[in-house]
């Protein structure tokens, strides 16, 4: 195995904190991080930004946010796209949506599918920003031009070893 190496530097000109938690991630609600309300204490943030509600760090902070009148922006995978509930659960979760959608100011939308979902819990066009996916295509049309035995010898990789890529 070897060591990652980004190639684009993702942590410089801002100030950032990595929390350790040791999480059960088979049961995300369950995971909580006190460190994530301590941080926005300390930070004072203008805003905080999360990915979505399903961990309970991101409830705990979602509810310190709103609390504290620190405006939050969420982006995230939100859809409705779950046949797999039943009409109680999908009449409770709705409630539980769109009363937590009520707390932010601002949505990051990836696509139409999320869009819509918002939509649907009452979130108007104008808390509405498009926030799609994105790659940096000329970096992959760079690097896919490459032949196998150029990345072999830029990785310091024989050329005749087996080689998984995930």
């Amino acid at each position: 195995s070897r060591p990652v190496a980004w190639d684009v530097p993702l942590l410089e000109g801002y100030s950032s904190s990595f929390f350790s938690p040791r999480p059960t991630l088979e049961r995300p609600r369950t995971l909580g991080l006190r460190e994530a309300t301590r941080a926005i204490r300390e930070y004072q943030p203008d805003c905080v930004l999360l990915a979505g509600y399903e961990y309970g760090f991101e409830l705990e902070a979602h509810a310190y946010c709103r609390a504290f009148r620190i405006p939050l922006v969420m982006r995230g995978e939100f859809t409705d796209a779950r046949p797999e509930y039943g009409p109680v659960h999908r009449f409770l979760r709705s409630h539980f949506l769109t009363n937590l959608y009520r707390g932010v100011r601002s949505f990051g939308v990836i696509g139409e599918g999320a869009r819509q979902h918002l939509r649907s819990h009452g979130v108007s066009d104008e808390r509405l920003f498009s926030s799609p996916y994105f790659v940096d295509a000329e970096s992959l049309t760079r690097e896919a031009s490459k032949t196998k035995s150029e990345c072999r010898r830029a990785l310091g990789l024989q050329q005749d070893s087996r080689v998984a890529l995930f």
